[in-house]
């Protein structure tokens, strides 16, 4: 058994998607969980390791981006101090929870944000170039899943897609106008 846990790590919630390759198929399962809720998975999947499973976790590591905050007419300095301090927060879950389960000595991979490009421009139709519910739903069943049947939130969709990714699976998607 295989398993890619992809991981987008947020301040309340993370989204996680576990992706399993073995003698029964592939499944994948996305959900939301809190940071201690994903220490106590991390454990879980150690167990898991030790009874002969491989398992990657792929982080989103946005925190692997060097990007510039510039003030703009209708934005200020406190606007910018805001969203910096928030995603500061992000960017420490993020850390911490690759720490904790590379003290576990998991295999984790670190992955700047996924975003298809072409030209300069995004495949995809979500706001600031992120997939759509609807855009993974054709992703899976190009990749031989069945469609999700619940909607997720973009740490969830992020997630899956970094599975899917390190899988080795084709991401395939008509690119809409």
């Amino acid at each position: 058994m295989r398993m890619f846990i992809g991981i987008d790590s947020d301040i309340d919630l993370s989204g996680v998607a576990t992706l399993s390759i073995g003698d029964e198929g592939r499944n994948l399962r996305v959900d939301k969980m809190c940071f201690a809720d994903l220490c106590a998975h991390f454990q879980m999947l150690k167990q898991a390791e030790r009874s002969g499973a491989q398992i990657r976790i792929i982080f989103e590591a946005s925190w692997l981006i060097q990007s510039n905050w510039h003030l703009t007419k209708t934005k200020g300095k406190a606007d910018s101090a805001k969203v910096g301090y928030k995603v500061g927060r992000n960017h420490q879950v993020g850390i911490c929870l690759c720490e904790f389960a590379r003290g576990l000595n998991l295999d984790v991979v670190e992955r700047k944000p996924l975003q298809l490009r072409s030209g300069g421009f995004h495949f995809w139709s979500g706001k600031d170039g992120k997939i759509t519910q609807e855009e993974l739903n054709e992703v899976l069943r190009n990749a031989g899943f069945d469609q999700m049947r619940v909607r997720h939130n973009q740490e969830e969709r992020d997630a899956a897609l970094l599975a899917i990714v390190e899988a080795g699976l084709p991401i395939r998607c008509r690119i809409k106008p």
